[in-house]
């Protein structure tokens, strides 16, 4: 009998097969079914296999006739360590490396060539993508156009250094000891500010601009004037 949940059993029957008790256990002949039992002479279906691999862009199925899992990736997707990627997604670690299903579902392949990426260097610019690399594009230009200053990129951004002997004052270069042209009691002192004019010794000769008074001199920064003539 090919039917587990009807035997033999001359107590019950002589003449046929019959019916064993309800709960017995069966096999329905699906692998990927498990806890069958007999019901009033037929074997019952129990629970289906557990195939739930937990990843969501995974479709997962009970193979009937070896009763093992399998598990197929849904088309648009990759899948890196576990972790459900969309395609196109870029690489966290490496933005010329992405998400290609075409080309590989396990593993980011590269992005088109000159893509814009950036190669974490502040000094250089128009960064591109060359083989799955960030390539570094020019160097960043510091110049700022004055001849008595050396300018450099740092990781803090352009820096530029006044030459010895200069002061840099309303943007423009000046020289060691060159007046203000609106007040000659204040000079480039590089010794004391590159920055900006600063006072001149007092008691330096200076023009007041009133002809009736000699002897000006500096005060402070100031030029003060000297007794009548």
């Amino acid at each position: 009998n090919d039917n587990a949940c009807r035997v033999c059993d001359p107590l019950l029957s002589t003449e046929g097969y019959s019916t064993v008790p309800s709960g017995a256990s069966c096999s329905d002949g699906n692998p990927c079914t498990t806890g069958d039992q007999c019901q009033d002479g037929y074997c019952l279906a129990g629970e289906e296999s557990d195939c739930d691999d937990g990843i969501a862009c995974t479709d997962d199925s009970c193979d009937t006739q070896t009763g093992a899992c399998e598990s197929n990736l849904v088309s648009g997707y990759c899948l890196f360590d576990e972790a459900c990627v969309p395609a196109g997604t870029p690489d966290s670690e490496n933005p010329c490396l992405a998400c290609h299903p075409d080309q590989s579902t396990q593993v980011p392949t590269s992005v088109v060539d000159f893509v814009t990426c950036d190669d974490g260097d502040d000094c250089t610019v128009g960064d591109t993508c060359q083989s799955g690399t960030c390539s570094p594009g020019p160097q960043l230009s510091c110049d700022d156009g004055l001849f008595c200053t050396s300018d450099l990129c740092t990781p803090e951004g352009c820096q530029s250094t006044t030459d010895s002997g200069y002061c840099v004052i309303a943007g423009q270069c000046v020289a060691q000891g060159v007046s203000d042209p609106q007040n000659a009691c204040m000079t480039c002192q590089p010794e004391l500010t590159q920055a900006g004019y600063a006072p001149t010794s007092d008691g330096t000769a200076c023009e007041d601009g009133d002809p009736c008074t000699d002897g000006d001199a500096c005060a402070e920064g100031s030029c003060t004037p000297g007794g009548p003539k």
